[in-house]
C-alpha cells in the first residue's frame, strides 16, 4: 500500500510539472506572530500535542542491540528508551520511583549499553525492562514492594524501523490506530536496514517555524535562486481550489 501512495503522490506532482501549474488555496492564511513566541502557547502545545499524541523519537538503528539504550529531555520530560533482552523496545520515564532522580545519563550523544540503571542517589537499581531489582541500603526503607515500583513505562511502538513513544503514562490512545497505515508508507524507505552513522542535537526555533517553513514553497525561487532557478515552472500562478492545500504563512 505505501509504494501506490507515494507513486499517486509522485503523478500528481509530475502532472502539475508538466500543466506548468502548482497547487494553491483560495486565499493567504495569517498568522499572528505571537503564534511563534508566546511561552503560555508553547506550554499548552507541550501539554496538548507532543505530551498527548505519539511522538518518532528514534530510528530503530539507535539502539541496535539488547541492553542498548537513549536517553533524552523530550517537551520537559525525561526519557528512557531501551531494547530489552528479547529484543523489544521500552520507553520509561528517566525518573527514580523513590525520589524522581535521573536512573540513565542524557548525554546527547548516541546510544549506550547497560543491563541496569542503577539511582545515584539511594542506590535503588532497575533492570533494562524497567523493573526494580534492587535497593540499596535496604534496611534504611522498610518493606518495599518492587513490584509497585518499577519505572514508569511510556506506551511505546517500533515499527518500519522506527520507534513511537506517547509522553503519558495514562494514555490510552493506540499508537497504532494513530498510524492508520502510515507506517506501511514508511516501510517504503527502508529504515531498518539503516545504520546510525553520527547523531546531532541542534538548537532551533519553535516548532511551527520550521513546520511551516516546508509548507511555505515561495521562498523557493528567492532563497534557492541558485539551485532551482529564480522562476519555477513559470511560478507563481493563479489560485485554485485543493482538495490538500499548501498553507501559505504571513506574519503580522
Amino acid at each position: 500500500m505505501g509504494k501506490e501512495i507515494l507513486r499517486d503522490q509522485l503523478r500528481e506532482l509530475v502532472a502539475y510539472g508538466k500543466a506548468n501549474d502548482v497547487r494553491l488555496v483560495d486565499d493567504i492564511a495569517k498568522i499572528p506572530a505571537a503564534s511563534y513566541t508566546d511561552p503560555a502557547l508553547f506550554e499548552a502545545e507541550k501539554q496538548k500535542v507532543f505530551r498527548r499524541l505519539p511522538l518518532m523519537l528514534a530510528p530503530s538503528c539507535e539502539i541496535p542491540q539488547p541492553g542498548m539504550y537513549k536517553a533524552m529531555t523530550v517537551a520537559d520530560v525525561p526519557v528512557l528508551i531501551t531494547r530489552k533482552k528479547d529484543g523489544s523496545v521500552g520507553a520509561f520515564l528517566n525518573s527514580c520511583t523513590h525520589r524522581g532522580n535521573p536512573v540513565a545519563t542524557d548525554t546527547g550523544l548516541e546510544a549506550q549499553k547497560a543491563s541496569r540503571f542503577v539511582c545515584s542517589y539511594h542506590g535503588w537499581t532497575f533492570t533494562n525492562e524497567g523493573k526494580l531489582m534492587g535497593v540499596g541500603y535496604a534496611q534504611d526503607f522498610g518493606t518495599v514492594d518492587k513490584a509497585e515500583n518499577c519505572l514508569k513505562a511510556f506506551p511505546v511502538l517500533e515499527r518500519a524501523g522506527l520507534i513511537w513513544v506517547i509522553l503519558d503514562p495514562e494514555s490510552t490512545l493506540s499508537i497504532e490506530a494513530y498510524l492508520c497505515g502510515y507506517d506501511a508508507v514508511l516501510e517504503t524507505f527502508g529504515f531498518a536496514d539503516w545504520h546510525l552513522f553520527e547523531s546531532r542535537q541542534l538548537p532551533g526555533p519553535n516548532w511551527k517555524v520550521a513546520y511551516d517553513g516546508y509548507l511555505d514553497f515561495y521562498h523557493l525561487p528567492v532563497l534557492h535562486k541558485d539551485m532551482l532557478g529564480a522562476r519555477i515552472n513559470g511560478w507563481p500562478r493563479r489560485p485554485r481550489p485543493s482538495r490538500s492545500p499548501i498553507a501559505l504563512t504571513l506574519l503580522i
